[in-house]
Parts: C-alpha cells; sequence; structure tokens
C-alpha cells in the first residue's frame, strides 16, 4: 500500500486518526505542519508573521513531497490548506491513497476548543491557527470550507466523521481500505481439503478486495446471495458490492443483526424467505461474509434452500477464520442447548483475510485465540509454544504483524483439515476439535446467548477439562499451568464470576452432542499436543464444575491451585517508550522488562497477570470497560492522564475489583501540576517513587488482598 493522506479542516481529527491508523499498518505517522516547523525552525504562526503564507504554502509543498518519499510509505496528516496549490493535489493523487475526514464547521469548531482546554490542563501552550484568529471562528471555518471542499472532495475515499469516535473513524477507512484491495501484498497461503468434491481454503492479507477473483474462479452464476450481518454491513458492504459489481456479479445483500441471537429458527426462515422470493437458483451461491453466526446461519440455510447451493465462506473474525469456517459444521441453535440443530456442508471455497481482524472490536477479536490455543492443546506444542512466544504482541495487536498472523491461521486450517479429511462427520478422531468445548456451550447456554463470546467460554471449558484432567492423574500440572498462564496472556478468561450456577452447568452437559450411552464423552489433556476422548467419573466432574462455579472459585485442592486470580495491568500514555524515556528519572527498565517481572511474579503468587499499554484515554477506558469484570485485582500506572482524567476516574470507580495506582516517578517531589491525582480517590492503594518495583509491591499488596477476601468468603460459606 502507498501513503495515505488525510485531509480536512483543522479540527476533523486528522492527526489523532493517524496515530491510531499508525497501530493498525506498521508505517510511520508524518504530520506535514510539524514537519514545516521542523524544517523551518519556528512555529507556524511565526512563519505566517514573518513571511507570510505564500512563503509557509511553499514550505509545505516541499516537506509534503519529502513525506511522499517515505519509503513503504506513511501514514500523513496533512494541514487544512495542503489542498489549495494544484501541485499538492497532483502529488497526493499520484503517490498514494487521499482520505477526507468530513466535519461540519461546528463541529469542527468544538473540538478545537476542547483541544485548547486539555492543552491548558496540561499545562501546554494552545496550538495557534493562524486562518482562524479572527474574531469569529465559526465564519473562519465555514468561509475555509466552502473554498476548499471541491478540492477536499477529489479524494479516494470521503468519510463524515459525525458523531463518531476517533478509533470508529479509523475502523471505517481501515475498511475502506481492506475492502478496496488496498492493502500491502502477504503472499496467500493455500490449502486444498480433500472432502467430497474438495475445496481451496486460502488465508490472503488483504484478500476481501479480491473476492469478485476467488468466486470468478469458481464459474458461477452472475447473481450472488450475501448474507452478513449489522456489524459488518456498516463497515464493508459499499466496497464489498462494488468489487462484486466490478468483477461482473449481480450481488443481493441480506443482513441480520450481529450476536449469537440470530442463529435461530426465525432468523433462518426470514433468510429462506429472503431466497425464495428473489427466486433464488440451485446454481447461484450464497456467501457468508462475517463471523461464526454468519457461516453458521448461512450455511446451513444454503445446505437445506432447494437441498443445497453453492457455498462460499469469506470469514472475518479469529475464530470463525481458524474453526468455524472449515469443516463443514453448519446449523443453528435450540433453546436448550448450542448447535443442536444443523448438518455437515462443505463450501466451494473459504477466503480469510486476517486483514479483517483489523477492525474487529479488541474483545471479538481476542476470544478467537481460544480456538487458536485448543489447536496446540490437542495436536500442535510447537504452535503452542509459538504462541507463548508471541502472547504479547498478538494479544496487543497494535503493530499487528501480518505474515505471522497468515502463519498461525494458516496453521490452524491444516491441522482442522487433516482431521476432517480422516473424519467428515465426527464419528471418531474429529471429536477432538471439542476440546474445552463441553462446558463452553453448556455456559453460552445457562448463562444466555451473548453473556458471554464462544471464545470466552471455551477459554474456561479449557481450563476445567484441564483440571479434571489434572486431578484424574492424567496431565503434569506444569502443563495445565501452562495452559492457563497461555490463556490469560492472550486476555482470555480464566476465572469465572457470575450468577451461573454449577448444577445447571452439569445439568446442560448432559445435552452436549458428544454424549453417547448418555454418558458424556470429555475431551482431556494427557500434555500439551496431545489429548484423548474418555469418559470421566461423574463425582470428579461433579466436583472441579461445583468449585469453579462455586461463589468463593479461587479455590484450592490441596495444594495444587486449580484458579488462578488474575490481575490486569494498565499503562498509560509514553510509558510504551521506557527505557529511552528520561531515564534519570525513570530508569533504563523497558515496558517490556516490567511485563515480563510481573508474570513472572505473579504465577509464583498464582496470579496470571496480563498487561496492556495505551497512549489514549479512550483506549484505557474500553480495555477497562472490556476486561474489569474477569479481574481480581487492578494495578494502573495513568502516566499524566492521572492529573485532568475525570473519565478514566469514573470508570475505575465503577470496578468492582481493588485498585492500586502506580507512578515509577515521586510525582510529589516534581512540578507542582503533577502533585495531584484525581484517580486515587477511588483507588485502595497509591505507590510512588519506586521505579520498576512499585509494579511488584502493588501486584503483591492485591494478591494478598484479593485472597484474604476469597478465604473470609469460604470461612463464612463454611459457617
Amino acid at each position: 500500500m502507498r501513503n495515505i493522506f488525510l485531509t480536512g479542516l483543522s479540527g476533523s481529527g486528522k492527526t489523532t486518526v493517524g496515530r491510531i491508523l499508525v497501530q493498525r499498518l506498521n508505517k510511520p505517522f508524518l504530520d506535514t505542519d510539524a514537519l514545516v516547523e521542523a524544517a523551518c525552525g519556528t512555529s507556524i504562526p511565526s512563519i505566517f508573521s514573518r513571511h507570510g503564507e505564500d512563503y509557509f504554502r511553499d514550505c509545505e509543498t516541499r516537506v509534503l513531497a519529502r513525506a511522499a518519499s517515505t519509503v513503504g510509505g506513511a501514514i500523513i496528516a496533512t494541514g487544512g490548506g495542503i489542498v489549495v496549490r494544484p501541485a499538492n493535489r497532483v502529488l497526493m493523487k499520484e503517490q498514494g491513497e487521499r482520505i477526507y475526514l468530513q466535519v461540519d464547521p461546528a463541529t469542527a469548531l468544538e473540538r478545537l476548543h476542547a483541544q485548547r482546554a486539555a492543552a491548558l490542563a496540561r499545562g501546554d501552550t494552545p496550538e495557534i491557527r493562524p486562518l482562524l484568529s479572527g474574531p469569529d471562528l465559526l465564519a473562519s471555518l465555514k468561509a475555509l470550507l466552502s473554498a476548499r471542499s471541491a478540492w477536499y472532495e477529489e479524494a479516494d475515499f470521503n468519510l463524515s466523521i459525525q458523531d463518531k469516535s476517533a478509533e470508529r473513524v479509523a475502523q471505517e477507512i481501515l475498511a475502506m481500505l481492506i475492502g478496496s484491495g488496498k492493502l500491502d501484498a502477504v503472499p496467500p497461503i493455500t490449502r486444498h481439503i480433500r472432502v467430497g468434491e474438495g475445496y481451496d481454503a486460502v488465508v490472503d492479507w488483504g484478500g476481501l478486495g479480491r473476492l469478485g477473483q476467488y468466486l470468478a474462479q469458481l464459474r458461477l452464476p452472475p447473481r450472488i446471495f450475501l448474507v452478513t450481518d449489522s456489524n459488518i454491513h456498516d463497515l464493508y458492504t459499499p466496497a464489498i458490492l462494488q468489487s462484486l459489481s466490478r468483477a461482473g456479479f449481480e450481488p443481493l445483500l441480506y443482513s441480520l443483526s450481529a450476536g449469537e441471537a440470530s442463529k435461530s429458527q426465525h432468523q433462518l426462515n426470514a433468510i429462506y424467505d429472503w431466497l425464495v422470493e428473489r427466486h433464488a437458483e440451485r446454481r447461484e451461491a450464497i456467501v457468508a461474509l462475517g463471523g461464526g453466526v454468519v457461516g453458521d446461519l448461512a450455511g446451513y440455510a444454503a445446505a437445506t434452500y432447494l437441498r443445497g447451493v453453492p457455498l462460499v465462506q469469506v470469514p472475518t473474525s479469529l475464530l470463525a477464520q481458524v474453526d468455524a469456517a472449515i469443516g463443514g459444521k453448519t446449523g443453528i441453535n435450540h433453546p436448550r442447548g448450542k448447535n443442536l440443530i444443523g448438518a455437515f456442508y462443505q463450501p466451494r471455497l473459504v477466503l480469510a483475510d486476517p486483514a479483517t481482524l483489523l477492525t474487529l472490536p479488541a474483545r471479538e477479536r481476542t476470544e478467537g485465540w481460544a480456538e487458536v490455543v485448543k489447536y496446540g492443546m490437542i495436536l500442535d506444542a510447537e504452535l503452542f509454544a509459538q504462541l507463548e512466544a508471541n502472547a504479547d504482541l498478538l494479544r496487543d495487536f497494535t503493530r499487528p504483524p501480518a505474515e505471522l498472523l497468515c502463519r498461525l491461521i494458516a496453521r490452524c486450517i491444516a491441522l482442522k483439515a487433516s482431521i476432517i479429511e480422516e473424519d467428515e462427520r465426527e464419528q471418531g478422531r474429529r471429536a477432538i476439535l471439542n476440546y474445552g468445548h463441553t462446558v463452553g456451550h453448556a455456559l453460552e447456554n445457562v448463562a444466555g446467548y451473548g453473556q458471554w463470546l464462544h471464545g470466552e467460554a471455551v477459554s474456561l471449558g479449557m481450563i476445567i477439562a484441564a483440571a479434571i484432567a489434572q486431578q484424574a492423574g492424567m496431565i503434569a500440572e506444569a502443563d495445565i499451568i501452562r495452559q492457563r498462564q497461555l490463556l490469560a496472556a492472550l486476555g482470555l478468561p480464566t476465572a469465572y464470576d457470575g450468577p451461573v450456577q454449577a448444577s445447571t452447568i452439569l445439568a446442560a452437559t448432559q445435552v452436549d452432542k458428544k454424549v453417547a450411552s448418555k454418558q458424556v464423552r470429555w475431551i482431556m489433556p494427557q500434555s500439551i499436543g496431545e489429548v484423548i476422548v474418555s469418559t470421566m467419573p461423574g463425582d470428579l466432574v461433579e466436583r472441579v464444575i461445583s468449585t469453579f462455579f462455586s461463589p468463593a472459585a479461587r479455590s484450592f485442592y490441596g495444594e495444587t491451585i486449580v484458579i488462578m486470580l488474575k490481575i490486569i495491568v494498565m499503562h498509560g500514555p509514553n510509558l510504551n517508550t521506557l527505557g529511552t524515556r528520561e531515564p534519570a528519572i525513570y530508569g533504563t527498565t523497558t515496558l517490556a522488562d516490567i511485563n515480563a517481572m510481573l508474570q513472572k511474579r505473579g504465577a509464583q503468587l498464582g496470579a496470571a497477570v496480563e498487561s496492556c499499554q495505551s497512549n489514549y484515554e479512550g483506549g484505557l477506558i474500553d480495555y477497562l470497560q472490556q476486561h474489569a469484570n474477569e479481574a481480581d485485582g487492578i494495578i494502573i500506572n495513568p502516566g499524566a492522564l492521572t492529573h485532568y482524567s475525570i473519565a478514566l476516574r469514573d470508570a475505575l470507580a465503577a470496578v468492582k475489583a481493588p485498585v492500586i495506582e502506580v507512578h515509577m516517578s515521586n510525582i510529589y517531589a516534581r512540578e507542582p501540576f503533577r502533585h495531584h491525582s484525581v484517580v486515587a480517590a477511588v483507588c485502595q492503594g497509591h505507590i510512588v517513587g519506586l521505579g520498576w518495583r512499585g509494579y511488584l509491591l502493588a501486584l503483591e499488596g492485591l494478591v494478598n488482598l484479593v485472597q484474604e477476601h476469597i478465604h473470609t468468603h469460604t470461612e463464612e460459606e463454611k459457617q
């Protein structure tokens, strides 16, 4: 992919959005205004006052040309007036993708006022924009937009940012680039699956933008029945429909509500109605574009409408790419159990584009790692070790490694293919693919579909299956600890906190698809990379599940820890630069070093430690809201946000788990504006001035605090 030029009025969020895109696309970020100031050695207001606008525009043109020549391309936030010069417009058209962030002047002005207030709160000098210095700023913005709008609209992509967060805008930009085939190419990986008539499963980074080309190779009739969900529809369908039309197809679109609740008989009937009303014919294909729900539902519709029409799976979630879309399982849920109604029906093609993971919400992306860990546990110790080695990179997903993702997904597809080629209809060895699913499916059903994502429930199911195996003497404790630590390191739940009772889980396991002769067949790990299918003693199963789902779920069997505590550690702005940032104050220990020390000490204390870092207030709050309910304790170093972020304070106040705030430096011995912490009042502890050791002290304090709470709760239950 070439450069990405972000254009638009001041206040449209070009710099903020650009910095988010940098984290997703592995490209440098350049800001033409900053480049002009660096080249001229003075501020933009000074350039205007000393030399005038024409001089500034000359400088701007020169730095734009240099920025556009960046090897490998860059994310370039341009000044609001860069489109004034024809030469600039020509260069941007030739050297990259132009994205116009559309904002109305009133909203732009609100954003500029907010930026000024934030700068003052930080003790910084607010940015001065020479062309917006008159008495009526709104009128100035309107005049600038009127003069420039035609030039802005020459862009390759026009995107309204109205009422959207910067994260959402970046997400939509990524979807535009993916759906239009604009991403940098990674060589595709193809696995031919020898089941039925045989079909290819292709892993192609950015392949969604080439969907029309792949479909053309299948020699399908022109009409395509595209089934997707509301999340994918809003992001991808404009580009996909245009791409399919260019390839000579006539796409018809059906969009269903996103979520597990749509995997129902009612929704299936609605798809049948849609197909019948449009006189869909037997040779015309259904294309399932979405996650596991869309793939299962549309796949079952394809299997049963006219006794079978061609099916193409285009999975957009990690879980669907490595598992749900592979192997021909299709179906819907029944009120009494998950996937009880369905059929085995193989597709004509599976096209997995890992780039779509760039637009997934963190929680939905994270759940998919459960199925990847599953493959490591049941079949591939080398894959498991590879996940351990890259867990931080894969969980964090800043600067996502495209080639590594493609290899991991392709490896999972190959592993599943080897199983289904041997046992297509789950009469034998294919059952091992259900490791962790017995309790996982039961939890999804009992808690209500959608309360727990499938991968989250499977993660807990694997914890329970390993605990049963360990209690039966089938697997070494070291292996179940490795499994638990890997799941936690990838951001998956390893402990349950909720209202579900063990008795309802036990009852739900009896309607599992693997029940034979009224006995549940459990997938039991013997070591990492090896499992067996076996019935297990009922009293052992009941004891493990009852302990796991008891109110005091962090329990012990003798001296063996069954459930570890989960501690999340949140690092705020600029902490990613530890090691090189002001070593006289913060030392030379890197953030990776701190996270490694915390994980090591956590394992010694019986705690799984999961870490995240964000340079954005919203990123920390989103992470907190997504993961706080799973955490037994929270360590947070908010960085500079501690001095002014009321939003972060409110998010922490809503958390049930105890929180300890950490600062590596002694904030009370530094500049006066650093002395006040707005978040301290909602924390159970506050540690400053101990460097990286403060994190370890906070971890030990939280573990002691939580274990004391669990002990007290358990004693009260006994009484």
